[in-house]
């Protein structure tokens, strides 16, 4: 049912069923394309739970499109859950969830992440160049502007465009867990999507890194 390719380890079995499980995404979609404009996103009253255990009960906020909203809590609270919420992984129990005043029920799953880039450490690095790993469609068109967005996070401090050949071995072996977390930052601004989900997006970054990523993202 769901096209998925499991690079790394560790993922739990229950997680495992809930992909599982999950409604079968048509892969000819006919409905019209969806395109989200502001990037708006709304909770309504939602209730969700896992294993039969409560996270969200009316949960309800807006956060304005065109802006920067950072959602705080300690581990285990729901942070990520709700990126999964948002990109339709998870269903709710009850309530609603709107991007730009659409009901995400009523957007295909594929439509609703073609508007949306997540950086999340359990999404792993797919290529075998910088330039495959930070680029989906590997178009040599992207190559200047990958450049560009790897040395504005300081990635990228000497040489040419050439650096971007340079090898990546499985997932980011031959990588610090510092390199890692840019490339996957690099990757997701690339895409220049309306909707930008950063899941712990300073982990592992030194403090110079982190002022580098703040100023792209504020």
């Amino acid at each position: 049912k769901v096209n998925m390719i499991w690079i790394s380890g560790n993922v739990s079995f229950n997680k495992i069923l809930v992909l599982l499980n999950a409604k079968e995404e048509n892969n000819n979609v006919t409905a019209e394309e969806t395109t989200i404009s502001s990037g708006e996103i709304r909770f309504t009253k939602v209730n969700f739970g896992f294993n039969g255990k409560p996270i969200f009960e009316d949960l309800s906020f807006e956060i304005k499109g065109n802006s920067t909203t950072c959602i705080t809590g300690p581990q285990g609270s729901g942070k990520s859950t709700i990126f999964k919420l948002i990109t339709g992984l998870y269903d709710i129990e009850s309530g609603s969830i709107f991007v730009d005043d659409i009901n995400i029920k009523n957007i295909p799953h594929q439509q609703l992440r073609k508007n949306i880039s997540i950086v999340s450490d359990s999404i792993p690095l797919l290529g075998s160049t910088i330039f495959e790993v930070v680029s989906y469609s590997r178009k040599e068109k992207k190559r200047k502007v990958a450049f560009e967005i790897l040395s504005d996070l300081g990635f990228i401090k000497n040489g040419g465009t050439e650096i971007l050949d340079h090898s990546v071995k499985e997932g980011g072996k031959n990588l610090s867990a510092g390199q890692r977390k840019l490339l996957m930052l690099a990757r997701a601004f690339l895409t220049n999507k309306k909707i930008l989900l950063l899941d712990e997006p300073f982990n592992d970054l030194d403090p110079e890194y982190k002022e580098k990523v703040k100023s792209l993202i504020y």
